[in-house]
């Protein structure tokens, strides 16, 4: 059980910093135009 709870935030944390990235770099473009 701790092994799942353990997981299932690493895994949320790791989607997270993903669509960091991706609105960040997104914004980046947006804003070069």
């Amino acid at each position: 059980m701790a092994y799942n709870f353990t997981y299932s935030l690493h895994s949320s944390i790791w989607i997270n910093s993903v669509l960091l990235i991706f609105s960040g770099t997104i914004f980046l473009f947006t804003a070069c135009e």
